[in-house]
């Protein structure tokens, strides 16, 4: 088959299926969300010194055409969502605004109220799903760009690749130079890669793997009380705990010696608070960025290699059952988590994509039943550059509250800043109560302290 180039697919309309996490947003969260348009994810970039409102709307339009994602919305037939990809003249979803009359102390209030408003301009079915928005401000400062996404179609990489885009093509018209190379794969190209995988033989070969796993081993965390199971609102709060430089640095360090990695370090250590906690082993979804998939246990890549740069919402949670320490040394229940999060084919995302992506079969009842043991999403934010306590307002899409049915009882993120970690605790508020994710926040913070303590020892 001779694939359409891409000067054809800028001109034409394009029907895709979608990716998995899409799909679980679209038939799971989105039902529960007060407002599923405001799942959102955004940037502020401060432009170079006289990059004007014309330069800052010709970059946005040269990503437009750029990357695909951008340009997409979604389609419901009644029975299966479909995403559509827009040709790249649809108009441009930029707007100008003009601050430069107002009072420099006001200005964040009146960014806060803007990046509110933007959120707004976003709508799943009709689009657009992202928004451009350049803010002029007084004479001794430079011009703002708000970049704002649907989570439909960025993740955390892709809103980071998007506004490096935007800033390396200002930049270069700028200077009178060409705008940078087309890194990135088509990203219709990769949706349909992904769908054909799905529907091969190939990925049905995992489920030996998954039936072997002890399901009924993983534990519940979440126990509501009579009084708040018929809540159809779910508060969502979170709880921070943050490890100083001396805890920090010593987990940092050994991560660093041992040649593993931080992220398989950090969970670990979450894992054995939390197994302690809930007397027993997990279930939980490992948040991987879903651009290195391969065909088979030892086949090839699913993707090219220049998906490392095409925008969308590649990232994906694989799943994993982690059990208690027990008997185990703190040294080796590190490794032998690297082990079990590991051991799993496609790091464990073929769950994920036989639940929402394979044709439906007879293992489907099966599938379904094992996805729905997990209990928590890990995900490792990686270092952050800004103020750690703000991570736990900006890491998140901004979704509101849901009903019981949309989500996972515990989210925990990791954030490295400096020398400092931190490990935030957001959950559902009317499954754990607050005493009892306090009790986890000090344990946690116990725990990082006696691995700090051991793993110095060690290295």
């Amino acid at each position: 088959m001779i694939e359409p180039s891409r000067t054809e697919r800028m001109q034409s309309t394009v029907d895709l299926p979608l990716h998995p996490s899409q799909a679980w947003f679209l038939h799971e969260m989105r039902p529960a969300m007060l407002n599923p348009n405001r799942w959102n994810l955004y940037r502020v970039l401060q432009l170079p010194p006289g990059a004007t409102v014309d330069l800052a709307r010709e970059a946005a339009r040269a990503a437009w055409h750029r990357h695909e994602a951008l340009r997409a919305s979604f389609v419901y037939d009644g029975q299966t969502w479909r995403q559509r990809i827009l040709n790249a003249a649809t108009p441009l979803p930029f707007q100008a605004m003009d601050l430069a009359r107002l009072e420099v102390a006001k200005l964040p209030e009146a960014m806060a109220v803007i990046i509110e408003q933007a959120q707004g301009a976003l709508n799943i079915t009709t689009g657009p799903l992202v928004k451009f928005i350049y803010v002029a401000v007084h004479a001794d400062a430079e011009p703002y760009l708000l970049v704002m996404m649907h989570h439909l179609v960025s993740d955390g990489l892709s809103i980071w690749l998007l506004t490096n885009d935007l800033e390396a093509i200002i930049a270069r018209r700028q200077a009178g130079k060409q705008d940078p190379p087309l890194r990135s794969a088509p990203y219709s190209t990769c949706v349909q890669a992904l769908q054909d995988y799905a529907s091969s033989p190939a990925l049905l070969d995992e489920l030996p793997y998954w039936t072997a796993q002890p399901w009924d081993d993983a534990i519940e965390l979440a126990s509501e009380s009579p009084a708040e199971a018929g809540h159809v609102l779910r508060p969502w709060t979170s709880i921070a705990v943050v490890m100083e430089q001396e805890v920090a640095g010593a987990i940092i360090h050994a991560a660093s010696r041992q040649g593993g990695s931080l992220e398989q370090m950090t969970l670990a250590i979450v894992m054995d608070a939390i197994t302690t906690w809930g007397g027993g082993a997990v279930c939980v979804r490992l948040l991987k960025h879903g651009r290195d998939l391969v065909r088979g246990a030892d086949g090839p890549a699913l993707f090219s290699p220049r998906v490392q740069w095409t925008v969308g919402w590649f990232a994906t949670a694989g799943v994993a059952i982690l059990a208690p320490r027990g008997c185990l040394d703190r040294v080796t229940y590190v490794l032998r988590v690297a082990e079990w999060t590991t051991a799993a084919p496609n790091h464990g995302i073929g769950l994920n994509l036989l639940r929402w992506l394979a044709p439906p079969g007879s293992y489907s009842t099966a599938v379904n039943r094992m996805w729905a043991k997990s209990m928590l999403l890990f995900n490792y934010l990686g270092s952050v550059d800004e103020d750690l306590t703000k991570t736990s307002d900006t890491a998140s899409p901004s979704g509101g509250m849901f009903d019981a049915q949309s989500r996972l009882p515990m989210h925990v993120r990791v954030a490295v800043s400096a020398n400092k970690l931190m490990v935030i605790l957001d959950y559902d508020s009317c499954a754990l109560s607050r005493d009892a994710m306090a009790h986890l926040a000090e344990l946690v913070q116990d725990m990082f302290w006696q691995y700090a303590k051991t793993l110095r020892g060690a290295v």
